[in-house]
């Protein structure tokens, strides 16, 4: 349990994926960040049959074309991090990431010097634990368990 303590320590915003919206939590509720509907650069997404292509791939089609490069909005580019950041006012280091892609999610939030939770729901993989690039700060079962180790050990 320290370890947890440990990486908890100092947090003063959440960023939480819900179904592939970036939201700013809060006590007065969720907010979705501004432009995180027109995130265009991920590869899948996931139904109750499985994973779908999402809109990466044709983007990526687009892209050879037309002969130019796109400008990513959605995660998991860094200006969308900071953007979110800035919404909520808290800096990097004060800001935890509660997500189930490990690239667009935890990776894309460890690029900015944000921590980051794996839930192990949605898209999480078990390989995701052992990714060759990106390892979560920490993993948790689902999103309920996050929010009790976040209520457990931040400064109140």
């Amino acid at each position: 349990m320290a370890a947890w303590a440990e990486r908890l320590t100092g947090v003063r915003g959440v960023l939480l994926d819900i179904s592939g919206v970036l939201c700013d939590s809060s006590a007065s509720g969720a907010t979705a960040i501004a432009g995180s509907v027109e995130a265009v650069a991920r590869r899948y997404y996931k139904e109750t049959s499985g994973l779908m292509l999402d809109v990466g791939g044709y983007m990526k089609a687009l892209e050879y074309a037309c002969g130019i490069k796109a400008e990513v909005v959605g995660k998991p580019s860094p200006e969308f991090f900071k953007s979110a950041l800035q919404a909520i006012g808290v800096e990097a280091h004060q800001a935890i990431m509660i997500g189930d892609d490990i690239v667009g999610d935890v990776g894309g939030a460890q690029q900015c010097g944000m921590r980051a939770l794996q839930v192990r729901t949605g898209k999480f993989r078990p390989g995701d634990e052992h990714h060759p690039e990106v390892q979560a700060d920490g993993y948790v079962d689902n999103l309920a368990e996050a929010v009790d180790l976040l209520l457990k050990y931040t400064d109140k």
